[in-house]
């Protein structure tokens, strides 16, 4: 996933699912975090955000990006976990995000 330096004010939405990557996961009665972290360090998170639920059925899920979330360019990687009281956390798979300076124009643009 790319997302590019100083973008801020935009949902980052995703779709949270069992581990067959493909039947949605129930978030009904759940919370759900952001989480974001250098490779380098995995154990400073630089985001740890609360997200919205937009279809808990449907495991769907929003953050907000916040200015200066995403203000230094270089790879990093995220994940999304579910909460719920009294019960084991969800650690979904992190994935990585590229941070880039800029957007690279299309060609013919």
């Amino acid at each position: 996933m790319i997302i590019y330096k100083g973008t801020f004010g935009v949902p980052f939405a995703w779709k949270l699912c069992q581990p067959d990557g493909k039947t949605p996961y129930n978030l009904e009665g759940k919370t759900v975090t952001f989480r974001l972290w250098r490779q380098t360090d995995p154990n400073e998170l630089l985001i740890n955000g609360k997200c919205v639920i937009t279809d808990a059925e449907e495991g769907k899920v929003e953050y907000l990006i916040k200015k200066g979330e995403f203000d230094k360019h270089g790879e990093y990687w995220a994940q999304f976990v579910a909460f719920e009281e009294d019960v084991d956390n969800v650690p979904f798979t992190p994935f990585l995000i590229q941070v880039r300076n800029t957007a690279v124009p299309q060609e013919g643009a």
